[in-house]
């Protein structure tokens, strides 16, 4: 009960940070009185969508970003196969089902109808308030403490320190690598939806190559395979969640409630399926047993 209700809280912490980093506190205000109080109309109500629809789509990523990491977790204790098989089921599911449900209910706030008694005012929270630098600094650093608390925890086995899994430097500079080759190539390099278009190409395309190289591994019955792959593909996942929340994400969230630019919303919920795809398969192939030859 201890373990869920950290990982609730985790959802939340991550949660304040990414809309801390996206929008001001005025803007979240707003939005706060057209789910809670009295729904907006006009370009306010498309800034309040906006922001519930961000905030859906954080948690979603949110979701997915610590269930990769309770899988990393559940490895790195020593306790035997049965009582491994409950802990996954709990530190990775848990956290998708609690996140859908607050993405749920974000989701019905932002279809929340305007007040058609106040069509005339939409002077309220129209205009785009300038994101202060003090709120962000404190989303981004809230980002940092959620990174660390992640990767930073104690292993009982040997080979399973998150921060190895998590971490691993050449995954996340092959991520880096190629979203910046994606945007040069698309062009837009100051648009937000280039930025998280090209982490999600990237992203995708490093988690899929890391899957193949444990897959491989584990039709040659090759251990070191299997986990190399593994660890490629966990830590590209996590490079792109993390450069989506930090860079692609709120770039794009400012462009869009400024009507300048459209949301990429097949990475923002593709991503999240890719990385859950990833810990499945992760999970199959370290509960199946291998044929040694």
């Amino acid at each position: 009960m201890t373990t869920s209700l950290v990982r609730f809280g985790l959802l939340l912490l991550g949660a304040l940070a990414l809309a801390l980093v996206s929008f001001s506190a005025r803007e979240a205000a707003a939005a706060l009185r057209h789910a809670f109080v009295r729904p907006l109309s006009g370009a306010a109500r498309r800034r309040a969508v906006c922001f519930w629809e961000a905030m859906a789509r954080s948690f979603g990523s949110l979701g997915a970003f610590l269930a990769a990491v309770g899988f990393v977790t559940t490895l790195s204790h020593d306790e035997p196969f049965p009582s491994i098989g409950q802990r996954m089921a709990a530190t990775i599911y848990g956290p998708v089902v609690q996140a859908l449900a607050l993405a749920v209910l974000c989701a019905l706030a932002a279809s929340r109808r305007a007040d058609a008694a106040a069509a005339d005012e939409t002077h309220d929270g129209v205009s785009a308030a300038p994101r202060g630098w003090l709120g962000a600094g404190v989303g981004y650093a809230l980002i940092a403490v959620l990174l660390a608390a992640a990767v930073l925890q104690p292993a009982d086995r040997p080979g399973f320190r998150l921060v190895d899994w998590l971490l691993h430097a050449p995954a996340w500079l092959t991520v880096a690598g190629g979203a910046l080759a994606a945007v040069l190539y698309r062009g837009g390099r100051r648009d937000g939806d280039a930025v998280t278009i090209g982490l999600g190409s990237a992203g995708t395309v490093c988690a899929l190559l890391g899957l193949l190289h444990a897959l491989h591994g584990f039709a040659g019955s090759s251990i070191m395979d299997v986990a190399g792959g593994l660890v490629f593909s966990f830590s590209a996942c996590i490079a792109t969640l993390v450069g989506l929340g930090a860079l692609g994400l709120p770039r794009e969230d400012r462009a869009v409630a400024e009507a300048s630019s459209a949301p990429a919303r097949l990475v923002w919920y593709g991503f999240p399926l890719v990385t859950l795809i990833v810990v499945t398969v992760a999970w199959l192939l370290v509960s199946t047993p291998m044929n040694q030859p």
